[in-house]
């Protein structure tokens, strides 16, 4: 059995991803859906919907020693997944020399988020929680006024201002077992700088760059592990592409922009339930 997990805050599964546990029950794996809060100890789990992980980190982590200790396997291991659940993350591609924007982290005092700023010569500046989801708690600094921190108990990224993202969009390559699979491109709306469904962004199927497609790939080459599923995201940048977000948890894959894509999915997913 292989369980996708929803959660309690949206215990409903997609309508995009019904095509995908249509397709594994056709190879013979029987699917279901259910809130990883109330998840079974299941033998695969699959949490591409566990879109609330962020707000309930404690029980996430609990839920996660859970299962491993139940002997339940993650498509993309326990391991890869922690790392990728705090942005830290994208300090470690800096040192390993990636483009990804200057990144500080940062206290939950205003006074200190606004000095490290002008200590770092930044006009505008992006604050972001290091744990969160779907552009929760993002902003856009300019002075001290802006910063409006949602909550206090946890570190904080501060990041300079690519105005690229609201300028040309940002590009989503998604990769299966470390093969690409397609790209997609969210733009922003009019007067909004983030790429995000959230905010209302539009999402297109497009040809991503070639350098986009290897860096992204570098990426995945330079992690411990080869996750089954992946999406990199990031923006074209005076000629490099510079990675905004590696997501291995719960990515939106954007099947039903590349329809072909389900496929190449539960190709990966088939062959590892079945090893």
């Amino acid at each position: 059995m292989l369980t996708i997990t929803t959660c309690q805050s949206y215990p409903e599964p997609p309508s995009n991803l019904l095509p995908v546990q249509a397709a594994l029950q056709q190879r013979g794996i029987a699917t279901q859906f259910a809130p990883w809060q109330t998840c079974p100890a299941t033998p695969y789990i699959l949490p591409l919907c566990a879109w609330d992980y962020a707000q309930r980190f404690d029980a996430w982590d609990t839920w996660l020693n859970q299962m491993q200790s139940a002997g339940c396997l993650f498509a993309n291991s326990v391991d890869l997944m922690r790392w990728n659940s705090r942005k830290h993350y994208l300090l470690d591609l800096i040192r390993a020399d990636f483009p990804v924007a200057p990144t500080q982290i940062v206290s939950t005092h205003a006074n200190d988020i606004w000095q490290t700023m002008q200590a770092q010569s930044w006009q505008q500046a992006v604050l972001k929680p290091a744990v969160g989801q779907s552009g929760y708690g993002v902003q856009k600094i300019q002075s001290p006024q802006d910063i409006k921190l949602t909550d206090t108990s946890g570190d904080w990224l501060l990041q300079a201002y690519l105005p690229e993202v609201a300028e040309q969009g940002e590009w989503c390559l998604i990769y299966f077992a470390g093969r690409f699979s397609h790209a997609v491109r969210r733009l922003p709306v009019q007067g909004e700088w983030r790429a995000n469904s959230a905010y209302g962004a539009q999402v297109q199927a497009a040809c991503a760059p070639q350098i986009a497609q290897q860096t992204a790939q570098q990426v995945l080459n330079w992690l411990p592990q080869m996750p089954r599923y992946a999406r990199i995201d990031g923006v074209m940048r005076q000629n490099q592409f510079y990675i905004n977000e590696v997501e291995l948890i719960e990515p939106a894959l954007y099947w039903y922009l590349c329809p072909e894509s389900v496929a190449r999915f539960v190709d990966v997913v088939a062959e590892w339930v079945k090893q």
